[in-house]
C-alpha cells in the first residue's frame, strides 16, 4: 500500500488494480487467505479499518471508533475468523474483532512502549504482542482479555523485539539483535543467535519458520529451530540488502521477500532461486518519492527518490529498462526536449547522509547516463526544475525561494536569478513559446 491506496498486483499480467475507499494514509494491513479478504487501518482522529475483497475491490466490512490515531497492527486469525487490531493510542490498546459481523470481541489496553508486532496462536485463542523491551501474551477468554508478561530470566536481553512467530503452541520472537526467542508458555525456553542483524519478519506455517532480517539474509528453520537453508540476498542482486518482510506459501513452496528498496523477488522454498529473472516487483525506497519526468521522445519516464536512486521506467511494459544509483538524495528531474539530456536537482529537507549537499544539480547523458554537467550556486534543496519548449533554457527552482536560470547553448552559465518570491519555489514551467516562465 502506499498513502491511502492498497494495491492489487496480477503479477502475470503484470497489472495493477486499487482500492481507494480509505480516507487517510494506510498504516497496516493483513490478509485473510481462508476468506480471501484483505485488512486495512488507517491513521486519523478516528481511524477505520476495512476489510475488502481482492478480486471486487468492495467493501465488506468497516469497523471505527474504538482506536485513536492510527491503527499499528492487525492480524487474522489462522481460521480467519477473528482479526486482531493494535492502536497507536498512549497505551497501544487491542481489539479483538469478529469481522463478518462487525463488532468486538474483546479489548484491553497493553503498554505504553512501542508496539513493534502482534501475533495470533495457531488455536486463535491466545495473542503475542512484542515491543521495546517488553513480550506480552494475551489469553481470550470470552469478552476478557488476561494477560501475562514474558518471564526472560538472567540470560536475555531487554530490546527491541520486531517480529513473532508460531511453532505448535510456542511463541518465536526476532530481536534486534538478530537472536530467535523461544517460550514455552510466557517463560523464555531458548535462545537461538539466528542472525547478525535484526530479524525484521518472521513467516511461519506447518513446517517450520522463515526469518528476514537486516543482514541480507533470509533463513528457513525446521521446527526445531534448526537451519535448513539460507538465501543472501546479494545473489538476487537487490540494491538494498535489508530484507523487510517475508511471506513463505507451503502449498507452493515459493517465498516472497520484500527489500528496503522497494523491490519484491519470489523465490523457491526448496533452493532459494529467484523464479523470475529479476525481481517481481520493484520501486523506489528511502523517505519520498517526488521526482517525475517524461520522455519527450520514448516510451519511457523517469523517478528520483530520497532512496539516491534514478530509475528509468517502460511506460507500457511497467518494467524499470534502467537503475542508476545517484550521490544523494533527489526531489526532481527534467529531459530536455530531444530527450538526450536529462537535469536532476539534489537535497532534501532532512540530512540522510554525509555526502548530501543541497543545491546541487547534475546533467547527464541519457544513453549512457554519465555526467554531461554539474552546478551548485544553492545552499538549499532544489523543488523543480524544467527545460525551455526550445531547449535553449534550464530553470531551477529551490527552497531558498529563487529561482535560478541557466543557457544551455552557453555551457549551462548562470543568466539570470529570480529572487521576488517570499516563498519556496513548489513549481514551475514555461510558456509553449519559451518567452514567459
Amino acid at each position: 500500500f502506499g498513502a491511502a491506496v492498497a494495491v492489487v498486483m496480477n503479477q502475470k499480467m503484470r497489472s495493477q488494480r486499487f482500492y481507494t475507499q480509505h480516507r487517510a494514509t494506510i498504516t497496516a494491513m493483513s490478509v485473510n487467505k481462508v476468506d480471501m479478504v484483505v485488512a486495512t487501518g488507517d491513521q486519523g482522529e478516528c481511524p477505520s479499518i476495512r476489510v475488502w475483497s481482492p478480486s471486487s475491490l468492495q467493501t465488506v466490512t468497516v469497523m471505527e471508533g474504538f482506536h485513536r490515531r492510527a491503527i499499528a497492527h492487525l492480524r487474522f486469525s489462522a481460521d480467519g475468523k477473528q482479526l486482531a487490531s493494535v492502536g497507536q493510542d498512549d497505551f497501544h490498546s487491542v481489539a479483538i474483532y469478529d469481522w463478518k459481523n462487525g463488532y468486538i470481541i474483546a479489548n484491553a489496553t497493553s503498554f505504553e512502549a512501542k508496539s513493534l508486532c502482534v501475533d495470533f496462536n495457531p488455536n486463535g485463542t491466545s495473542l503475542v504482542q512484542c515491543g521495546n523491551e517488553i513480550i506480552r501474551f494475551w489469553e481470550i477468554d470470552g469478552k476478557s482479555m488476561h494477560f501475562s508478561d514474558a518471564l526472560f530470566g538472567n540470560r536475555a536481553k531487554l530490546q527491541g523485539f520486531l517480529s513473532a512467530g508460531w511453532i505448535g503452541g510456542h511463541a518465536i520472537v526476532g530481536t534486534t539483535d538478530g537472536s530467535l526467542y523461544r517460550f514455552l508458555g510466557n517463560k523464555l525456553d531458548s535462545i537461538v543467535q539466528a542472525h547478525n542483524g535484526a530479524i525484521n519478519s518472521i513467516s511461519h506455517c506447518n513446517d517450520g519458520l522463515c526469518t528476514a532480517s537486516t543482514d541480507g539474509s533470509l533463513k528457513l528453520w525446521t521446527r526445531y529451530l534448526e537451519c535448513r537453508l539460507i538465501i543472501e540476498a546479494k545473489y538476487l542482486k537487490t540494491i538494498s540488502s535489508n530484507i523487510r518482510c517475508v511471506d513463505w506459501d507451503l502449498e507452493f513452496a515459493r517465498i516472497l521477500l520484500g527489500t528496503a528498496s522497494g523491490e519484491i523477488f519470489e523465490v523457491g522454498a526448496g533452493d532459494g532461486e529467484n523464479m523470475h529473472s529479476g525481481p517481481l516487483l520493484e520501486g523506489h525506497g528511502g523517505d519520498e518519492l517526488w521526482g517525475l519526468a517524461v520522455n519527450p521522445t520514448k516510451e519511457e519516464f523517469c523517478t528520483v527518490g530520497d532512496d539516491s536512486l534514478l530509475r528509468v521506467w517502460n511506460v507500457f511494459s511497467h518494467e524499470s529498462v534502467s537503475t542508476v544509483a545517484l550521490e544523494m538524495p533527489a526531489r526532481c528531474c527534467a529531459y530536455s526536449p530531444d530527450g538526450r539530456r536529462l537535469a536532476i536537482g539534489f537535497g532534501c529537507p532532512r540530512k540522510l547522509s554525509n555526502r548530501q549537499f543541497d543545491g546541487k544539480w547534475i546533467v547527464l547523458d541519457t544513453t549512457d547516463f554519465q555526467v554531461a554537467h554539474e552546478a551548485r550556486d544553492s545552499t538549499k534543496w532544489i523543488t523543480d526544475m524544467k527545460y525551455s519548449p526550445n531547449g535553449e533554457l534550464l530553470a531551477i527552482g529551490c527552497y531558498d525561494n529563487k529561482i535560478y536560470i541557466y543557457g544551455v547553448n552557453a555551457g549551462y552559465a548562470l543568466n539570470a536569478v529570480v529572487g521576488q518570491h517570499q516563498s519556496f519555489i513548489t513549481a514551475l514551467d514555461f510558456s509553449e513559446d519559451s518567452l514567459w516562465m
